[in-house]
């Protein structure tokens, strides 16, 4: 009893009170939009007689892509029937509009979306252009700054692989330096062995033949 009467309270205030919306201008809008189309309804449903809880529903087709979708791209989009709560109420099959939709889908009194299917098109056509190009823009910077972040780790192995040879190859001198340098060291005190014995050899034969 308590929820009939808080429904029936419901329900006299919003038939007592009419949509009221704050407008924005067009660029602002268009920022805070998700889908703008122009689009045909091609099937209705009405999900809820009730004037204050039921609501539409409109399969349309999209003619032109304004932002967020494509072209034969089909978007289910909602409205409440009644007016006093901002409803468009049920949009006919074949009718053409300009569709704003937020996130949910819906559609209202206080959106942009209008039966005046090409209103402001060169506006919005200007605006989602700028917008394109802007996120265009975003992505090259985003692409540049990851292939210089790419070049500089590159480089920094390049350098570390450089330095590394360069170690090697001092470490491989040294060490050939210190080789060369102990076989020369072999080889003197080799030549002075053979020369102190064939000294020894030749006194020995001197002092044979001296006596």
């Amino acid at each position: 009893m308590l929820l009939f009467a808080s429904l029936l309270i419901f329900a006299l205030i919003q038939s007592t009170i009419p949509c009221s919306c704050i407008t924005l201008s067009i660029d602002v809008e268009f920022a805070q939009t998700s889908i703008i189309f122009i689009g045909r309804v091609v099937h209705t449903n009405i999900k809820d007689q009730n004037s204050i809880f039921g609501y539409a529903e409109m399969t349309m087709e999209v003619q032109e892509s304004i932002k967020g979708t494509k072209v034969g791209e089909k978007i289910i989009v909602r409205s409440d029937l009644e007016e006093s709560i901002c409803g468009l109420g049920v949009i006919p099959v074949g009718s053409q509009w300009q569709i704003w939709l937020t996130m949910d889908n819906l559609i209202h009194l206080c959106s942009r979306s209008t039966y005046d299917a090409y209103k402001d098109i060169d506006i919005l056509r200007n605006l989602a252009l700028r917008e394109r190009i802007y996120d265009e823009n975003q992505s090259n910077r985003e692409n540049n700054s990851k292939n210089i972040s790419d070049e500089n780790s590159s480089e920094e192995y390049d350098n570390e692989n450089d330095s590394k040879e360069i170690n090697n190859k001092v470490s491989s001198q040294i060490f050939s330096g210190e080789y060369i340098k102990i076989d020369n060291e072999n080889v003197n005190i080799g030549s002075i062995f053979k020369i102190d014995l064939f000294l020894k050899i030749f006194c020995l034969i001197l002092y044979f033949f001296e006596s």
